[in-house]
């Protein structure tokens, strides 16, 4: 991890996903550069990280009646499990996310997760370009929740 950190000069590396294999589990590694990892057509800017909620902060959120809750994943995702009350989008491409964005209301606390925090991060900056305040997501995404709430606690 250290290689990668110095090689491609990381201000600010988030590790919580990563993980450790007793084998290996590719052949080969190719790395590409890419002008975005999640196509959505929007630039992201650096901002602060506060509306990255800890699983047990985002429990007591998305229980909260007024909190729409999105699930930025693929519909297939969604299909396989989600968080009771959540939205599915419906969308295909995560360039269509944007479409389905305008049609929330702005005064609503807005809470969405996805994997592993990348669709949400983009689709967090795209409402709050747009006005939007109250705007949450699960800090490291279902990934994250999922090693550090246990089972019969999951919601």
């Amino acid at each position: 991890m250290k290689k990668i950190k110095n090689t491609f000069k990381f201000v600010k590396f988030d590790s919580q996903n990563l993980s450790k294999s007793k084998f290996q589990p590719f052949h080969r590694g190719k790395a590409k550069i890419k002008k975005e990892v999640v196509p959505m057509g929007i630039k992201i800017s650096k901002r602060k990280l506060d509306n990255h909620l800890e699983p047990l902060k985002w429990n007591k959120l998305i229980k909260n009646k007024n909190t729409f809750l999105i699930d930025a994943r693929k519909p297939f995702e969604y299909n396989v499990g989600t968080f009771k009350g959540s939205i599915n989008p419906k969308v295909d491409n995560f360039r269509e996310f944007p479409k389905y964005l305008k049609k929330l209301d702005k005064k609503k606390d807005i809470a969405m997760f996805c994997t592993g925090g990348i669709r949400c991060e983009k689709a967090s900056v795209y409402l709050e370009k747009r006005g939007f305040s109250n705007v949450y997501q699960l800090k490291g995404g279902i990934i994250n929740y999922l090693k550090k709430i246990k089972k019969n606690k999951s919601l």
